[in-house]
C-alpha cells in the first residue's frame, strides 16, 4: 500500500513540475513576445500579449453573463497598464 502512496506523489510531483514548464514558458513568451519556436524535429507555439489580449477581449464579448463581461472587459481589457497585465497574465497563466 506504501508504494501506491509513493507512486501517487511522484506522479503528482511530476505533473506539477510539469504545469510549472508551461507556466513559465508562456509566461517568457507574453513578456519577450515571442510565441512559434521551430525547432528542427520538434516546433511549437505558446500564448503571446497580443493573443492573451485578443483571447480575454473574444471571451469578455462573447459571454452569456452581461454583466461579468462588462465588468471584466472595462477593469481588465481596457483600462489596466499593459506592464501590470502582463506580469499578471505571467503570474495567474
Amino acid at each position: 500500500m506504501a508504494n501506491v502512496h509513493r507512486l501517487m506523489a511522484r506522479a503528482f510531483t511530476a505533473l506539477r513540475i510539469f504545469t510549472g514548464l508551461v507556466w513559465l514558458s508562456n509566461a517568457l513568451a507574453k513578456i519577450f513576445d515571442v510565441g512559434t519556436y521551430d525547432w528542427g524535429f520538434f516546433s511549437f507555439n505558446l500564448i503571446t500579449l497580443g493573443a492573451a489580449r485578443g483571447i480575454a477581449t473574444d471571451a469578455s464579448a462573447k459571454t452569456y453573463i452581461a454583466p461579468l463581461g462588462a465588468l471584466y472587459h472595462e477593469s481588465s481589457v481596457t483600462n489596466s497598464h499593459p506592464r501590470w497585465r502582463t506580469m499578471a497574465n505571467s503570474t495567474f497563466g
